[in-house]
């Protein structure tokens, strides 16, 4: 019997022994937030399709980004999305040249994957994990610390494991750097041979 950390929680999973790795997988929790980077980041290099369009068996290509509803919408959809009452208000995105990869990401909204029409607004730290008001009322009414998403994220920031990793990244960076410059040094030095 195997298992994996969780991608939401990193919390250890085992595997049970009636049901193929297949369907198992299909089973854990999607981290929304990094599935939503990932569209967002196909949506800049120009290769996504409407998400709308892709739950009907479409093929369109997208037109917008709704930071919202965190997804890329063609032209058809992206009218409908505006012309919709749940949705008019939503920040509709024109993927052009003003789409760059410095859009902002703060309007995006993040929702629950119990209650999906529901905003994540909420941290439990009893259990590391992410929640909408109605799961604070329901899952972690018991929980002694639920805080507010802006509080935790802040606390995260500033917290020594993002420290070590940002200067980790930094040093990465800078080692590539390095590398760069004695390979194009190298490269130069070859070429005058």
């Amino acid at each position: 019997m195997g298992g994996v950390n969780c991608p939401v929680c990193r919390m250890f999973v085992s595997k049970p022994d009636d049901i193929n790795i297949e369907e198992w997988a299909k089973k854990l929790p999607t981290n929304d937030i990094f599935v939503s980077l990932i569209d967002l980041n196909e949506t800049k290099s120009g290769q996504k399709l409407c998400a709308a369009c892709s739950r009907e068996n479409e093929v369109e290509s997208a037109f917008s980004w709704c930071a919202n509803c965190s997804e890329a919408l063609c032209k058809a959809c992206d009218r409908s999305h505006r012309r919709n009452k749940m949705s008019a208000y939503h920040k509709l995105i024109k993927l052009d040249e003003n789409f760059s990869k410095d859009t902002p990401l703060q309007h995006a909204d993040v929702f629950c994957t119990e209650h999906l029409e529901k905003k994540i607004e909420a941290y439990c730290y009893d259990h590391s994990a992410v929640c909408c008001m109605t799961c604070v009322m329901l899952k972690h009414r018991k929980c002694d610390n639920v805080g507010s998403i802006e509080d935790a994220a802040e606390k995260k920031k500033k917290s020594k494991e993002i420290k070590e990793f940002s200067q980790n990244l930094q040093d990465l960076v800078s080692s590539l750097e390095k590398l760069c410059k004695s390979r194009t040094k190298n490269y130069r030095h070859l070429m005058t041979i």
